[in-house]
């Protein structure tokens, strides 16, 4: 399957020289305390891969530090989306139960 992974120019010489896209915090569980369990590392460590090339919606890419929409790389890869995946990752069912609204399915 064809994904994009999009991040910031200064990520670009790390990646570029490993040719790696490392794991990173998925972001499951932080930020929003009131869905318990919450802090970090929470879900498994994820390397983010969208399966559209452009970014219609940020998908929380934008703000921050780091402008992470201004990189796309293309990747090729045997992967399993993730909607399809989080059922059998044990994901907290309360983290499961509510997705970014542009992550799911139309």
């Amino acid at each position: 399957m064809t994904f994009y992974h999009f991040t910031c120019e200064e990520h670009l010489e790390a990646i570029g020289s490993s040719g790696v896209l490392w794991p990173t915090e998925s972001n499951v569980g932080s930020g929003v305390p009131a869905w318990e369990p919450c802090g970090v590392h929470l879900g498994p460590d994820v390397v983010w891969l969208l399966d559209v090339p452009t970014l219609e919606y940020p998908h929380g890419l934008q703000g921050g530090a780091f402008d992470k929409t201004a990189v796309r790389i293309t990747v090729g890869v045997p992967a399993i989306r993730w909607l399809d995946w989080a059922w059998t990752a044990q994901m907290h069912p309360v983290w499961r139960a509510h997705p970014h609204p542009r992550g799911r399915r139309r």
